[in-house]
């Protein structure tokens, strides 16, 4: 009986670990720090690095692109880490750099699964490839 009250306590451990991660990266704002390799650096103009945040009440996304505005929608498997967007919209203004952006919207629609740890967030493509990676920025 006491391995049986250990595995309780041990799967009640792991849904409260799980529990605190999901709700670390729902109720919080993440910011780009690398792309498809590449390290990100505060953009010189009056553009932003990209952000995304998740409401996981209305299984939606948003953040900044580095110009535009952008949303949509996802569904997410907490165990596993699989996560698809959809119908993701932005707004068109126009900006003097565009890069960091395009590559940035482009990137979105390669995202197969998402992991977190301490204050990072990781995008990966259906290799297995980290496609980009997130900090974590408070408030």
């Amino acid at each position: 009986m006491l391995t049986a009250c250990e595995t309780d306590l041990n799967q009640k451990e792991e849904q409260n670990r799980k529990s605190e991660v999901t709700e670390f990266v729902f109720n919080s704002e993440w910011h780009l720090t690398e792309l498809n390799g590449d390290s990100i650096s505060e953009p010189g103009t009056s553009q932003s690095v990209p952000t995304v945040r998740f409401d996981e009440s209305e299984n939606r996304f948003y953040g900044r692109g580095g110009c535009n505005q952008y949303g949509g929608g996802f569904e997410l498997d907490t165990e596993t880490g699989e996560v698809e967007f959809s119908q993701i919209a932005a707004t068109k203004m126009a900006c003097p750099d565009m890069d960091l952006e395009n590559q940035y919207f482009s990137m979105l629609d390669e995202v197969e699964r998402m992991e977190h740890s301490s204050q990072i967030l990781k995008f990966y493509n259906n290799s297995g490839e980290t496609i980009a990676k997130f900090e974590f920025m408070e408030n």
